[in-house]
């Protein structure tokens, strides 16, 4: 099956999917850039600073800006700035615009359906069981608000415990276990009370996924990231996030039915995330 659909979708637009997918979690008044200075971590213990970490940010939507460059496709790829818009941590839109400012990603969710539009390809990428395809992405470590929570620093769960904890000289970190022996280790920043790395492996205990926080700016009293960096292993390739503004807003508005566009190519996420476990992955931006 993932053999036929890479001959008929072809890999370039398959990894356009994938790449909107990392960009979910990738997100008043004017932010300030922040730094802390470097701490003694060797009497913080994990399960104190998760303590911090797990914890909601109120009812409220945020909307945030950023700019996306993707590195190690051997091509020259140029910035391309994107909007989101999210309600902590179940729905979100958002859009990535292509270099002449029209949208060429978008992508919506009510928090149990999801759907992302391909404008250059005429393709939906849709989820109609979100949870369960949120469990294969991430092994079963985590579920979608967990994991939307992650791409702000933040855990929601009350359920997560890690199986293993240990100290690094950037901070302390826990391990968790995820489904068939996969793993999933944070990385957490003592000073902010955030998570500042999270990497998702298989069975083999190969990282298929690295998310890394490398800086925040300060909004309303609450850390926000100002730069997130993906990786996906086995490749050389990455993505930078660098966010410029965060708005916390009064209201939330009705912005997040998933409809399909009526003469759109389809392709499931599932499908799109087995080819991604199969190792059908060359991010191509040019067809």
């Amino acid at each position: 099956m993932g053999e036929e659909l890479a001959m008929g979708l072809g890999i370039g637009r398959l990894c356009r999917g994938a790449m909107l997918i990392v960009s979910v979690v990738g997100l008043t008044g004017c932010p300030k850039s922040a730094s802390l200075p470097n701490s003694s971590y060797s009497e913080v213990p994990f399960e104190q600073v998760f303590d911090q970490v797990r914890h909601d940010i109120g009812p409220f939507a945020l909307r945030g800006s950023y700019r996306v460059k993707v590195r190690g496709t051997g091509r020259v790829v140029p910035s391309l700035s994107g909007a989101i818009l999210i309600v902590p941590y179940s729905k979100f839109r958002m859009e990535v615009r292509g270099p002449i400012g029209g949208p060429i990603f978008t992508g919506v969710s009510d928090g149990e359906t999801m759907g992302f539009y391909l404008a250059s390809e005429n393709m939906w990428v849709y989820s109609d069981d979100l949870a369960s395809d949120v469990d294969l992405l991430t092994g079963g470590f985590a579920g979608l608000e967990d994991f939307l929570a992650m791409g702000l620093g933040r855990v929601t769960s009350p359920d997560l415990e890690p199986v293993e904890t240990g100290m690094s000289p950037e901070g302390p970190w826990g391990s968790f276990a995820g489904n068939e022996g996969a793993t999933a280790t944070l990385h957490l920043d003592p000073d902010r009370g955030l998570v500042r790395m999270l990497e998702l492996a298989d069975s083999a205990g190969e990282v298929r996924l690295t998310m890394t926080h490398t800086a925040h700016m300060l909004v309303d009293e609450a850390w926000y990231p100002e730069q997130t960096i993906y990786h996906f292993g086995g490749t050389d390739v990455s993505m930078e996030f660098n966010y410029s503004a965060w708005d916390r807003l009064g209201s939330i508005p009705n912005a997040f039915d998933v409809l399909a566009p009526t003469t759109a190519e389809e392709l499931a996420l599932s499908e799109l995330l087995f080819l991604m476990q199969n190792g059908v992955f060359h991010l191509n931006l040019e067809d």
